[in-house]
């Protein structure tokens, strides 16, 4: 082979470096999108039973239901007028609730709230997602209890993120 022949080949490969380094800069200079919430089952979080226990004057009172149908009846109970127990019930869901979450070290906040009305005080379980993390948001309705009279339709908002 001739020293033309050589420099040829050496300018190809250098060539080539140049460009496969070029590439490798720019693919790494672009930023990466931020990692999603991981399906960790957070959400079933809805479904855990829980007994809520408050007292009022006229006593003790107990009530085992789902998280999200305790979620929902304190909204609806802080629809309208509020009794001293619907008060009691409301405080003693929140408690509990937000003990489940921090026990179980779930990055979840839940918020209860009626739809369709706008006298609604929301309930707010959880901490509040980091300002840096990429939230996922699902609302998922809550049936109001059979009794209900109000004009309330219960659901809950799961906010999620990363660890």
């Amino acid at each position: 082979m001739s020293d033309r022949g050589v420099s040829t080949v050496l300018d190809v490969v250098l060539g080539l470096l140049l460009v496969g380094l070029a590439a490798g800069v720019l693919v790494t200079s672009i930023p990466q999108p931020a990692d999603p919430p991981t399906e960790d089952g957070t959400p079933s979080v809805l479904g855990s039973t829980l007994t809520v226990e408050y007292e009022t004057a006229a006593g003790a009172h107990s009530v085992e239901a789902s998280v999200g149908t305790l979620l929902g009846e304190a909204v609806m109970a802080s629809h309208g007028s509020q009794t001293p127990r619907t008060a009691a019930f409301r405080s003693a869901v929140k408690r509990t609730v937000s003990s489940h979450l921090e026990t179980h070290g779930l990055p979840v906040q839940l918020v209860g709230t009626c739809r369709g009305t706008e006298s609604t005080d929301p309930l707010v379980v959880g901490p509040a997602p980091p300002g840096e993390q990429v939230v996922r948001a699902t609302v998922y309705q809550v049936p109001a209890p059979a009794s209900a009279t109000e004009q309330c339709e219960p659901t809950v908002v799961v906010r999620r993120w990363s660890r």
